[in-house]
């Protein structure tokens, strides 16, 4: 993609025979491969709850397009996590039960990260607020997130609220390519008439926030809508921040890019904002 002139050759998963990634079952069931006997009990159990307990046929799951371990996991939480009173818990069991290899942005909420964790006793290693569900429920964008946080955490410093911002772009890119997953799963289930809007009320809310979520402008986009820059400045903006990946905090990459030659291309308000940083 770089340079047109080089060729790199690709590991094209369909022509090779053999199961070559930790997705065993997926390999096989998306791209007719012969599954290992570990891995063909795995399908037929999987394939035989879901058509006994809930009349839905594999193919239909295929089509859909929806992870194995995923939805065997939906499958074996379902009574629990649709059942739930509050959105917070469907959200908890999201994170930890059903994505719960993906949760890599965690280690940007340990207090050992923040200046101020020799204040809190050792036993609570995370922080005590939940950023995903309270991103999914703020009518505010990320700025009504990092309130919350110099709320709680009043010994905050700059260096605490640049890397907390930096967790949350984590967090958004989470929510948007890691928790949508589940939005598949339910159009899958809802098709066939397996929820009430009444008992499974939390669980049924809880997916339409993310799917408002994954709709909505990104993270980048939110924070420089709380700075005050106007539409026209995000692209630009937003396009070279890449550039930027070891600079932590949103505030030292505008100040990294106020270097760029492009930043003339900016708006009066925008080259405003951050000569004033």
């Amino acid at each position: 993609m770089y340079d047109p002139d080089t060729w790199i050759e690709l590991n094209i998963l369909y022509e090779d025979e053999n199961i070559v990634t930790i997705d065993a079952e997926d390999e096989s069931l998306y791209l007719e491969k012969e599954p290992s006997p570990e891995s063909q009990e795995k399908i037929t159990i999987l394939t035989n709850a879901l058509h006994e307990k809930f009349n839905i046929n594999y193919s239909d799951v295929i089509d859909a397009g929806i992870e194995f371990k995923l939805l065997q996991r939906f499958v074996l939480e379902f009574d629990t996590i649709t059942n739930y009173p509050k959105e917070f818990d469907v959200i908890k069991d999201i994170k930890y039960k059903l994505l719960s290899e993906d949760n890599k942005y965690l280690d940007g909420l340990k207090l050992s990260k923040y200046s101020f964790s020799s204040e809190i006793t050792i036993e609570k290693k995370y922080l005590q607020l939940d950023p995903v569900y309270l991103l999914l429920v703020s009518t505010k964008g990320m700025k009504s997130v990092i309130d919350k946080f110099t709320d709680i955490y009043g010994n905050y410093s700059r260096k605490d609220v640049n890397f907390f911002i930096d967790t949350l772009f984590q967090i958004d890119e989470f929510i948007k390519f890691k928790m949508t997953k589940m939005i598949s799963i339910y159009e899958l289930f809802d098709q066939k008439g397996l929820f009430d809007t009444t008992k499974n009320r939390a669980f049924i809310q809880s997916i339409n926030m993310i799917k408002s979520y994954s709709n909505s402008i990104d993270g980048y986009e939110r924070i420089l809508t709380d700075l005050g820059f106007p539409k026209e400045d995000f692209l630009l903006i937003s396009s070279n921040f890449d550039n930027y990946s070891q600079v932590k905090g949103t505030e030292s990459k505008l100040k990294e890019f106020k270097k760029e030659t492009n930043f003339q291309e900016l708006s009066p308000f925008g080259k405003k904002i951050i000569s004033e940083l």
